[in-house]
């Protein structure tokens, strides 16, 4: 049986991988050999939110999990319990706000949460080769990649930089460190590699210092989380992600590789909840129920239309920014008012110019957001744990 290797890179941005910004050898090699998605669509732009999408094959009304603290995923399959059933041994290692009280890594045999060394040598990449050369086989290895997280860590020629110049040293220094990993898994694995959601930096230098001014704000000034209208404006701004749905915060790249994945460039539209159910058809593995499509047509260079519910929730999930992605449309909601955009602008609302378009987006939003499970919430000693450990991480 075929192992699985699952690399989620926190904050991984398309164009960093299939564009020209940063210098990655080892990805752009890989999504040379395998099938690359270029417009790969993050359910939500916050980490454990998008998790939960991303290892359960559905969004956030029907997993439960709205935001980073305060919520436990619905009962339901995920990709450890489904690929456990099928005989697989199945591990997370994971890292920053990925905890076990979410409920998100139920099922999995083994969950590790690795510590944050913020170094420029991690000790990470030899530990994972070896472990996957030891685990029992077949296994399913779910593996987060902090370090393209703020702040960012770089190689140790590298000039340290705020904003876009540390985020691009960071990537580079991954490409690097993830080689022994994903070369030892590639003997006989699926290998998949995709980032949680993507990162904004500041337009300009002044931005930027505003940026790094709104961080030290958040960590210092203690009494600023009773305004939550400045503690969300001045987290947009320290944090990079969470709080809009703008494309370069949902757009990811997505490479698969392994046995009979043949290498092809697909350019049209797809989704993180079509993992689970491309991995269960690729192994000839029975498939949960999903919300997600198999993406075996585009494998075989054939398109199907693939809308994008996306969430944006901030921390806490009280005031959500709800979108869908189609056709060239982009629906944004956000505080009961819905506006529509032709990408590539994100500027222009041309909702009375597509009334059709706005409509047919309107409707599968609300299709996606009626279709809740439910899920229960956290226990008083949970949540207080949570919130101690993403306030030990700035997130709070």
């Amino acid at each position: 049986m075929t192992n699985v290797l699952l690399v989620v890179f926190d904050s991984l941005r398309t164009d960093v991988v299939f564009g020209d910004r940063a210098d990655t050898p080892n990805m752009s090699r890989w999504a040379d050999e395998g099938a690359s998605f270029t417009e790969c669509i993050a359910t939500c732009t916050s980490t454990t939110p998008s998790f939960a999408s991303l290892i359960t094959g559905c969004y956030p009304p029907a997993h439960g999990v709205i935001a980073m603290r305060g919520y436990r995923m619905a009962e339901m399959p995920n990709v450890a319990t489904v690929f456990a059933d099928a005989g697989y041994h199945t591990r997370a290692e994971v890292t920053g706000p990925l905890v076990e009280q979410t409920g998100i890594f139920s099922g999995f045999h083994t969950f590790n949460h690795r510590r944050i060394v913020e170094s420029h040598a991690p000790d990470w990449p030899e530990y994972i080769a070896g472990l996957l050369r030891s685990l029992p086989r077949p296994w399913f290895v779910l593996l987060h990649v902090w370090e393209t997280h703020r702040p960012y860590a770089a190689p140790p020629d590298f000039k340290p930089h705020r904003g876009a110049k540390g985020y691009i040293g960071a990537v580079e220094a991954v490409d690097g460190w993830i080689r022994p990993v994903v070369e030892e898994a590639r003997k006989n694995s699926i290998v998949v590699l995709t980032g949680d959601h993507g990162e904004r930096f500041a337009p300009n230098l002044l931005s930027d210092r505003l940026a790094a001014l709104a961080r030290e704000a958040r960590s210092r000034v203690r009494f600023l989380h009773r305004f939550p209208a400045l503690w969300r404006r001045l987290g947009e701004a320290a944090i990079g992600h969470g709080f809009t749905l703008d494309e370069a915060v949902v757009r990811v790249p997505l490479i698969i590789m392994g046995p009979d994945i043949r290498p092809v460039r697909v350019t049209t539209q797809v989704r993180h909840v079509d993992l689970l159910p491309t991995l269960c058809d690729l192994l000839d593995i029975p498939s949960p129920e999903t919300q997600g499509l198999s993406l075996r047509p585009e494998l075989s260079e054939r398109a199907i239309p693939r809308p994008a519910y996306m969430r944006a929730v901030g921390l806490l999930g009280d005031t959500p920014v709800t979108g869908v992605r189609d056709g060239g449309f982009k629906l944004i909601r956000s505080a009961g008012r819905d506006r529509l955009f032709r990408l590539p602008d994100e500027t222009t609302d041309v909702s009375t110019l597509e009334p059709e378009a706005l409509d047919r987006l309107v409707r599968y939003l609300e299709q996606i957001e009626s279709q809740t499970r439910g899920a229960s919430g956290m226990t008083a000693r949970e949540e207080q744990q949570v919130a101690a450990h993403l306030e030990s991480l700035g997130y709070i």
